[in-house]
């Protein structure tokens, strides 16, 4: 699917060998969670009637996502809420604020989470 381009699979893990006893819960690898904040390209890009757009959070943070033309008068508000740490996906349906299809043209979509803030485009099509 090119608009929720994401595959969920259960899988069973089983550990053969010596115990574990003296390795403590907290010995997660970090590789599980995302070590900075990120903020990736929206997909797809250009988009007809929606883009999901992806981001990392190291740690638990508030996060303000929104999305401007490039006059920067804002077009929709997508996150304004805390979020716990871990990978995000949000999805822009094309809408404004009152519910209206925005024109097709380039638009900036703008993340704030913590002291972290990243900016990148994105083009909707007719």
């Amino acid at each position: 699917d090119p608009i929720t381009p994401e595959v969920v699979v259960s899988a069973t893990l089983r550990v053969t060998g010596a115990p574990l006893a003296d390795a403590p819960v907290t010995d997660v690898p970090a590789v599980l969670f995302p070590t900075a904040y990120a903020l990736h390209a929206g997909v797809p890009n250009p988009f007809l009637t929606s883009a999901t757009i992806r981001f990392e959070l190291p740690v638990d943070s508030p996060v303000d996502l929104r999305v401007f033309e490039v006059s920067g008068r804002l077009v929709r508000m997508l996150v304004s809420e805390g979020m716990p740490r871990g990978r995000h996906a949000v999805r822009w349906n094309g809408l404004n604020e009152r519910g209206q299809r925005a024109a097709p043209g380039v638009y900036f979509y703008r993340l704030k989470a913590g002291e972290f803030a990243a900016t990148r485009r994105i083009v909707r099509l007719r």
